[in-house]
């Protein structure tokens, strides 16, 4: 089964520019055009979060319009920059949340079920994951009889770019008590919000964080604050079969331009 994965689309009003310069709404339509040409399609799409950039019915309704031209089901994720009553508004019939106020959902996917995690401190950058939703995610892993594979906004690992981590990773405390109860039936994690592709291990299982379909966060190491990129943005295909997942990361730049070399 394959599994795509897009992310922080931060899309803005029509006509308008992210940050005054990313034209986020064009190049969605571009990520969304190459889902549908993928052989074989994907079973569905996780829209990782940060779908939007202000929060606004406006925004989501430009979302909605775009997204609406795939071909594949998606699965829409609660990010920083999005707003759960307006995040409510727009997909309540997709989202059959079971752990008010947090916006936390299973799907199923062939013989595995996707599980939908909300990080999201409202009004702010930083990630939360409290008891509450740790419990309803402790529920929901002891009542699946199928692997599960989880999804969050957060990435749940130090990234290493300081100005996008947090002091220490004392959030991520109730999951990892959550997780390490029920290890054996998870097969991996995966997250957006840091507009890059990163692949590593975490609470002992394979975990990664998906590019943005718009501007990325610019591999830096070093600095304090702030600073994007605009290399080109890209998708992740999760591949599972046999209970091992395999993720796979490409750009979206010239990806439906392959040539054979042996008519070159």
């Amino acid at each position: 089964m394959l599994i795509a994965q897009i992310s922080d689309h931060h899309i803005v009003a029509p006509g308008a520019l992210a940050y005054g310069r990313i034209d986020s709404a064009a190049m969605l339509r571009h990520a969304v055009s190459v889902l549908n040409e993928l052989r074989p399609q994907p079973s569905l799409v996780i829209c990782s979060g940060d779908l939007i950039e202000n929060g606004t019915s406006e925004e989501y309704a430009h979302f909605k319009e775009i997204i609406g031209v795939l071909k594949m089901p998606f699965l829409p994720v609660m990010g920083n920059h999005d707003r759960r009553d307006e995040f409510l508004a727009a997909f309540g019939s997709q989202v059959q949340n079971s752990s008010e106020p947090f916006i936390q959902y299973v799907r199923p996917a062939g013989d595995i079920q996707i599980v939908i995690l909300d990080t999201v401190t409202e009004g702010s950058g930083r990630p939360s994951f409290c008891a509450d939703r740790a419990r309803w995610l402790d529920r929901i892993l002891g009542a699946s009889t199928c692997p599960s594979f989880l999804v969050t906004h957060h990435p749940v690992f130090p990234t290493g770019i300081e100005w996008m981590d947090e002091d220490t990773q004392e959030w991520t405390s109730f999951l990892s008590d959550v997780v390490d109860d029920h290890r054996s039936s998870i097969i991996g994690m995966t997250s957006g919000h840091i507009h890059r592709a990163i692949h590593t291990r975490t609470f002992d299982l394979a975990t990664s964080s998906c590019p943005s379909t718009a501007h990325q966060v610019a591999l830096d190491f070093e600095s304090p604050g702030p600073i994007f990129s605009q290399e080109a943005p890209g998708f992740q295909i999760h591949r599972i079969e046999s209970g091992r997942l395999t993720t796979y990361t490409a750009s979206l730049e010239r990806f439906l331009s392959g040539f054979d070399p042996r008519q070159a």
